[in-house]
This record gives C-alpha cells, structure tokens and sequence, in this order.
C-alpha cells in the first residue's frame, strides 16, 4: 500500500501527475495506493465543511500553487496515470481515503504519451 497524505493538493495537476506516475511505475500489479485528502464539492455550498475546503483552496494556491479538487478531479489524475479509482472512504474532519489500483493495460502508455494528452477533458 501507498499512502499520499495531503501531497496532491499542494500542487499543480501536472505535478501530481509525476507523482501519481511515479507511484504507479513502483507499484506491483496487487498493490493499492490511498490518498487522503479534502474531497471539495462539485457546487460549494454553505455547509461547515464547503466553507473549510474553501479556505483550505485559498491556502493551496497562494502558498504553494495547488488546489482542492472535487471526486472527478482526482479521478481524471487517477485514470491519466494508471489508475483506477475503487473507493472512497469518509474520514473525520472532513477527510477522505481514495483507493485506486493499477490499470495494468494503461501504463505502458504512460511513458509515451505528454502529460496533456493524460488529462485531457471529454
């Protein structure tokens, strides 16, 4: 198992496309990797939870460049470097586990194909 904790949304998607790339590249078929992080809304609301993502949003980009993302927005990460999504789990304070696993028939791409090309939308 790999364990991201609040690394993702420090960054730029094409960082955490290096990264998510690299872990994947280090991964056994079998392996799992776990991301935690704030999961932000589709449409913020005025929940407690939509005002701290927010914050915790405004924070990521001015110190350091990166963002929250919504449950698409990690999937897209995912999926461009390998990557499946296969569950979500709720943590306390506002956290959450994503678990992906190797798309074995994806990765020989990924040493291909620009990083644009992996993230691109539909």
């Amino acid at each position: 198992m790999t364990l991201l904790n609040s690394i993702l949304h420090d960054w730029v998607d094409e960082h955490c496309f290096m990264i998510l790339r690299n872990c994947r590249r280090a991964m056994h078929p079998s392996a799992r990797i776990a991301v935690i992080e704030r999961i932000a809304a589709k449409r913020a609301g005025d929940s407690a939870h939509d005002r701290l993502v927010a914050r915790a949003d405004l924070n990521m980009m001015v110190a350091n460049g990166g963002c929250e993302r919504s449950l698409d927005g990690y999937r897209r990460l995912l999926q461009a470097t390998g990557l499946c999504l296969e569950r979500v789990l709720p943590l306390p304070g506002g956290f959450s586990v994503i678990e992906a696993a190797p798309v074995s028939s994806k990765f020989g791409d990924l040493q291909r194909q620009p990083f644009a090309q992996h993230l691109a939308r539909p």
